[in-house]
């Protein structure tokens, strides 16, 4: 088995999750979360039965990427990625047995522990986990928001290239539990859709593997400060006709909303959960700076923008990556 410090869980999986900071359970002790797999068998692309305590459709035409939370008669959850894979946990929520739909490759598994259902089994808990990769400069960190393709992932990458470290890719949580809100780390590797040597000369010669989706896995340099205080929320939108970077605050009801949209897992049904999700992005939102950015796209990329993102933050980026020599 192997076991990885993801969001602040010790979470056992049967195969490695690429990307992920391993740990060591201690001696006699127990995972948060363990996950196997229990075979193949058809999953329906619609609600699971039960309870229904969760369920978001996706946008695109075919639906792809769907999800739904059912709580079982026992007190146990079915997480359902519609059409792909089930996740079945008994009462205590710490053991979850994963079903394949035929069809798709069993490593699809891997990919949704860390980001699917950990989430949800935060959210049940009332913790705060946002659609946000962030990194650490200075022991300060910057989260930054938005939706798939839009550039999240990439804008951490180029942070990484002049100074600062990776918290997470992705999957974000929050804690608020008292003092500044701080970040928990996550994965350690960026999943990028572009080749990481378009993105910087710090990344043209390093040895990108892919995910078993595709993603180039880049190994930017990796934060190992647990809980760092969240200087702030960026949310980029990428400019290809701009020079200069830049911010706007985004403020009152409108950061709230930006930050219900920011969820991990969106369409909760649950009152108590509801409730909590909406406490939480209030406060979030009365407490760090909330900002869009126009960032100028490339590529090329220019390593002056990152360096502005980061200090117009609050972020003191350390000495930048050497670029590799011949």
């Amino acid at each position: 088995m192997h076991q990885y410090q993801l969001h602040g869980l010790c979470v056992q999986t049967e195969a490695p999750l690429d990307g992920y900071r391993a740990t060591e359970l201690p001696a006699g002790g127990l995972p948060d979360l363990r996950v196997e797999l229990a075979g193949a068998r058809p999953v329906p692309d619609e609600v699971p039965p039960g309870l229904l305590v969760q369920s978001h459709t996706s946008p695109s035409p075919s639906r792809r990427g769907s999800y739904s939370t059912a709580r079982l008669p026992d007190g146990g959850l079915v997480v359902r990625a519609h059409g792909a894979v089930d996740f079945e946990l008994g009462p205590d929520l710490r053991l979850a047995r994963a079903w394949v739909g035929p069809g798709h490759d069993p490593a699809l598994v891997w990919l949704l522990v860390p980001g699917l259902l950990v989430s949800v089994l935060l959210g049940l808990r009332g913790e705060l986990v946002l659609h946000a990769s962030a990194v650490e400069a200075g022991g300060r960190a910057l989260a930054l928001s938005a939706p798939p393709g839009v550039g999240k992932s990439t804008v951490a990458a180029l942070a990484c290239s002049v100074g600062a470290r990776l918290v997470t890719d992705d999957v974000l949580r929050v804690d608020l539990g008292s003092g500044a809100p701080r970040c928990y780390l996550g994965a350690a590797r960026s999943r990028l859709r572009r080749p990481a040597g378009e993105l910087s000369p710090t990344y043209a010669r390093a040895s990108v593997p892919t995910s078993s989706d595709g993603r180039y896995l880049l190994e930017a340099p990796a934060s190992e400060l647990e809980l760092a205080p969240l200087s702030a929320l960026v949310l980029p939108v990428p400019a290809r006709d701009r020079d200069e970077l830049a911010l706007r605050a985004v403020t009152g009801h409108r950061a709230v909303l930006e930050l219900a949209r920011a969820l991990r897992v969106q369409g909760w049904r649950d009152e108590a959960v509801n409730r909590q999700m909406f406490l939480a992005i209030t406060r979030l939102a009365a407490t760090v700076p909330l900002l869009r950015a126009l960032v100028p796209w490339g590529p090329p990329f220019d390593p002056a923008v990152s360096l502005r993102l980061l200090e117009q933050t609050g972020l003191v980026p350390g000495p930048r990556p050497a670029p590799p020599t011949a």
